[in-house]
């Protein structure tokens, strides 16, 4: 049986601040008071509380608690979704580095106020990006950097194309998973279909199963080890993106984002 979630509200995760704030005071004062009490007898405390989050600052345990309800927003909205991999990336270690506002009641509800426009934003950008990739892409012939470098050349995308994306090494190397232009380009063609990406992506299929092809319901792929991608595109889906590629101008009613629905 799967785990009841619960679905906080701003109010309930500002709340839960202040309690893990609270409990965490309380924590130090007992901790530093035992020490107190030890040190009395000339002994050692063998319990002390440990600063796991490593931040070496006045209000480590604020920060602490404000990245894990940033980040629990950018799940609950499931930004990554909606996002260029590099541009969520560079979201992600924002939080990571603690370079977000105070999570504060107001503070949340301007950034949700915002959403909508943000994430309008992002899929223009995302349709735009992925569509100049794709059209001012290059790929090698052979084996690698020692082939021949080739540009694509044509007025749109293609049904079948190769570019070089370096999928193999995320998928069968464990040292890389750095996203490619496949993630991107998966992204925008569930949302042009009204779709929200699924939890298995087509390189969680890929890495999951060790193989070097995969599909869903818009293109299939096919990795090679000289680094490039075979795609192979839906004619509704490649029709699609040729439309609205060079604008990005896609949101519409039936864009499916949580933070529409509201």
């Amino acid at each position: 049986m799967a785990d009841i979630q619960i679905r906080h509200t701003v109010e309930s995760l500002f709340a839960l601040r202040c309690s893990i704030l609270a409990r965490a005071k309380e924590l130090w004062a007992i901790d530093k008071e035992m020490h107190a009490q030890y040190e009395s007898i000339g002994g050692h405390t063998p319990y002390r509380v440990e600063n796991y989050h490593r931040i070496y600052a006045v209000d480590n345990d604020q920060k602490s608690i404000d990245q894990a309800l940033w980040r629990y927003l950018v799940r609950l909205y499931s930004l990554e979704k909606f996002m260029l991999c590099t541009d969520f990336q560079r979201m992600i270690n924002e939080i990571d580095n603690y370079q977000t506002p105070d999570f504060t009641i107001e503070n949340a509800n301007g950034w949700i106020a915002g959403l909508k426009e943000t994430i309008r934003d992002n899929v223009n950008t995302l349709v735009k990006k992925v569509y100049s990739e794709i059209t001012n892409g290059h790929y090698y012939t052979g084996g690698g950097y020692r082939g021949e470098k080739k540009k694509r050349n044509n007025n749109g995308i293609d049904k079948m194309f190769i570019l070089y994306t370096c999928d193999w090494s995320t998928v069968f190397a464990y040292w890389q998973d750095k996203p490619s232009i496949m993630d991107d380009l998966e992204k925008v063609c569930y949302i042009l279909d009204g779709k929200t990406l699924p939890e298995k992506t087509l390189r969680d299929a890929l890495r999951g199963d060790k193989t070097d092809t995969a599909s869903n319901p818009y293109m299939s792929v096919k990795l090679c080890q000289n680094g490039n991608t075979h795609f192979t595109l839906e004619d509704g889906t490649r029709e699609l993106l040729n439309r609205y590629g060079p604008s990005g101008a896609v949101i519409g009613e039936n864009i499916k984002i949580k933070v529409f629905e509201r």
